[in-house]
């Protein structure tokens, strides 16, 4: 099951992943319950988020992931809410980068002003 959008391919890896998303049991599905369904050992975990992030840049459907106590791992988008849990996990990790990215930025100058 190979699917084109604009000169992409979706491979069965691709659809694979995709439909254990969509078919969680309790909607919430973490990275370690695709590997097992997937067969795969956690040396495969790059590969999975690679494929994940492939699905919603590439063929534009709208996974997203939480870290909610209760609501842990990743989801297919269907509403509202959904779209408000996936943004706010997202934007919560730009934050955290932002924040290191500031503080990495601020160790450079003052070893640039130390040299």
């Amino acid at each position: 099951m190979d699917q084109e959008k604009e000169g992409l391919i979706m491979t069965q890896e691709h659809a694979n992943v995709l439909n254990i998303i969509k078919s969680a049991e309790h909607k919430y599905i973490s990275s370690t319950d695709i590997l097992a369904k997937l067969n795969k050992d956690k040396d495969y975990h790059r590969k999975l988020q690679q494929i994940i992030s492939e699905l919603v840049n590439d063929f534009e459907i709208p996974i997203g992931s939480s870290s909610i106590e209760g609501r842990k791992g990743y989801f297919y988008c269907q509403n509202d809410y959904d779209f408000h849990i996936a943004k706010r996990a997202l934007i919560s990790r730009v934050d955290a980068l932002t924040g290191r990215l500031s503080m990495l930025e601020k160790c450079h100058e003052q070893i640039n002003r130390e040299a």
